[in-house]
């Protein structure tokens, strides 16, 4: 590094350390609880017990502490009154389900083994409506009774903590070995420990321990009395009241939904800021991504570094560990995106798991301060959990190695097995057609005319359309084409598509001459500026005009003007629009314009062309385009296209805007 660098890194620590509550290390720092507090406790108490009401909460009111019940409607009513009154005195009042279900093994149970999510779900729903009818207050937590979480039996057993998650601001255990890590916990599977039939003596260490590492204590009761199974000693409850109460020892003491929606809020204020290792999952497509403040650092230098979003200080000691579970098997793209000063660049590094690897060299991304992204190679990945590792190839006594932001794998081709997108409208978009045929268009009749000549059109319940001078993209209303907004560009814009999973316009521009610039943006569908502008001139012959999404892959159509009948050639690129490869080149008349614009339909990529044709295409499983077949528009010049509720709008010349459907 230089020592400016060095400098300026150095005074980002020191800046950080001082007036952020943690230090700026990969370690996890201590939990800000309010006011200084060390740490947390709820009482909680199941079943809506008879003597809740009548001995635990009128101690608990006298030292003016809350806590947290788990009721069961049946139950509320044999003493309302009293429930009613604790609901004012403000203890949160929550759900522990309708019939208690639990195990079949204990008896006199609901069995769980016989239970679906749905069942579940009803029960739960019924619960919640009981409650509030009673009690006058809608549960935001949920105790899983017997502290069982799962339901049906054998190959047909599974979780229904998600169901909790859906449902409840939390759901807390029981049984449990230790208190809950506020930074880390799964609010849907709280840990509860066993405060019934203890003395003060034996629930101390445990308040103790959790002060220690900042931790919240949720302490799981039934009755509360002198003396019985499952009960609570109120002598107990009475000397922890008194010993949270005391400002000495720094706790919080408030019920479970309380203390939730406070750790929720600090997780989310800090959720860009705190390195906490965890396992990454498959996003759309299959895509993993990789990002530093959810790995592992493991070394005697290495930091995560809030500021930067990135690990940073990385010896030839160092090494960053992700856990991850892949959707699928196979080849994965990997981009990385790092930063280095131009004097510590060239160190080798190794991506891998536990079968591969993937090697290469640290790039100058122009200082420490410069973030860069790029297309690093492959690496295979098998489905399912794994660890990945970044690390040096070897080590060395001096310098850094990068700074490492965020490591990508996406599928290539073929790895997906063709997943359906996220969205409503790319689930009829899969990559592959839906059928083979294409036998034109019918049922044609003019839309709007007169209209200007259109280069591109898209729409999202409003058209987008290209003007004239192909310079201006005007938003207008589908039901009388009256302009409700425009913007005009300082290049050439081409043809448009609406991407629906991104919830953007996405359009051709450059220059269209032979070896002219081509160049693909991002438009935003509300302001219509240009979010993105990327450079794609180095893998095309001509500029480009036709663009769409399909699948996980955006497909980029040549044009070019005047007499050149080279072949015009449609491109895929990935997600980043990284180039993939040539999917279809086309013979062009001499002095064609080609491909103008395109839309997707049921798998198939729907073009113009300029000669006045519109053609399908279908991906084949090995990535290419195949050509379905064209349609003749008997000379009129076919350019914008897009498509709404199964009808095609496209501008035809000399006519103005049609609208057709597949034959």
């Amino acid at each position: 590094m230089t020592n400016s660098s060095i400098f300026l890194r150095v005074l980002l620590g020191l800046f950080i350390i001082g007036f952020l509550p943690y230090p700026a290390t990969s370690q996890t720092p201590e939990f800000p609880w309010p006011e200084g507090k060390k740490m947390a406790i709820s009482l909680t108490f199941d079943d809506a017990r008879t003597s809740n009401p009548i001995h635990g909460i009128p101690l608990l009111d006298e030292y003016d502490v809350d806590a947290t019940f788990y009721v069961l409607p049946e139950r509320v009513k044999t003493n309302l009154a009293g429930w009613r009154a604790a609901v004012k005195e403000g203890h949160e009042m929550a759900n522990h389900s309708y019939h208690h279900p639990c195990s079949g093994n204990f008896g006199w149970a609901r069995p769980l083994e016989d239970y679906t999510t749905d069942k579940m779900r009803d029960e739960l729903t019924e619960a919640n409506h009981a409650i509030e009818e009673l009690l006058g207050v809608k549960p935001v937590s949920y105790a899983y009774p017997c502290g069982q979480t799962t339901i049906g039996r054998g190959m047909t057993s599974q979780s229904f903590i998600s169901l909790i998650s859906e449902m409840f601001v939390t759901g807390r255990l029981w049984l449990s070995e230790a208190p809950v890590d506020p930074w880390y916990c799964d609010m849907a599977a709280l840990t509860g420990m066993k405060m019934d039939n203890a003395e003060f003596d034996e629930i101390l260490p445990l308040i103790e321990s959790a002060t220690k590492k900042g931790q919240w204590l949720i302490l799981a009761g039934h009755e509360t009395g002198d003396s019985g199974n499952q009960t609570t000693y109120l002598s107990m409850l009475r000397k922890l009241c008194e010993y949270a109460k005391d400002p000495a020892n720094g706790i919080w003491i408030a019920p479970v939904g309380t203390i939730a929606e406070y750790v929720l809020e600090k997780r989310q204020e800090f959720l860009d800021s705190i390195n906490i290792p965890r396992i990454t999952y498959a996003g759309g497509y299959g895509e993993l991504v990789l990002d530093a403040i959810h790995a592992k650092a493991v070394g005697p230098e290495i930091q995560y570094m809030p500021a930067w979003e990135a690990f940073g200080w990385f010896t030839g000691k160092d090494k960053v560990e992700w856990e991850v579970d892949a959707d699928v098997s196979g080849l994965y793209r990997v981009q990385m995106e790092w930063s280095v000063s131009d004097k510590e660049a060239g160190k080798e590094f190794i991506l891998e798991t536990e079968d591969e690897q993937l090697r290469g060299k640290v790039k100058r991304s122009g200082s420490w301060e410069t973030f860069k992204k790029e297309y690093i190679g492959q690496i295979y990945l098998e489905k399912g959990y794994q660890k990945i590792t970044f690390r040096p190839s070897e080590e060395f006594e001096t310098g850094a190695l990068l700074d490492l932001r965020q490591i990508r794998l996406t599928p290539l081709s073929g790895t997906v097995n063709n997943r359906p997108p996220l969205s409503r409208t790319s689930l009829k978009n899969r990559g592959m057609c839906a059928n083979k045929s294409f036998d034109g268009l019918t049922e044609i009749k003019t839309a709007f005319e007169p209209v200007p000549k259109n280069q591109g059109i898209t729409n999202d319940g409003v058209y987008y359309y290209v003007s004239p001078d192909h310079h201006t993209i005007e938003k207008r209303k589908m039901s009388n084409f009256d302009l409700i907004k425009s913007a005009t560009y300082p290049d050439k814009i081409g043809g448009l598509f609406f991407d629906y999973d991104a919830d953007e316009i996405l359009t051709c521009s450059g220059q269209y001459e032979t070896g002219g610039d081509a160049f693909v943006s991002r438009i935003n569908k509300n302001t219509l500026q240009i979010t993105e502008t990327i450079d794609i001139s180095k893998h095309t012959r001509h500029g480009v005009n036709a663009i769409v999404r399909l699948g996980n892959k955006y497909y980029v159509g040549e044009t070019a003007v005047g007499d050149d009948a080279e072949p015009k050639s449609w491109f895929s690129f990935d997600q980043h629009f990284d180039f993939i490869e040539t999917v279809y080149s086309h013979q062009s008349q001499k002095g064609s314009y080609d491909w103008q614009d395109a839309t997707v339909y049921n798998g198939k990529i729907i073009a113009t062309d300029h000669n006045g044709f519109v053609f399908a295409f279908c991906v084949l499983p090995n990535g290419q385009l195949s050509a379905l077949g064209k349609y003749d528009s008997s000379g009129r010049y076919y350019e914008g296209i897009t498509i709404k509720e199964n009808r095609f709008y496209i501008w035809k010349s000399k006519v103005g805007i049609i609208s057709a459907t597949l034959k």
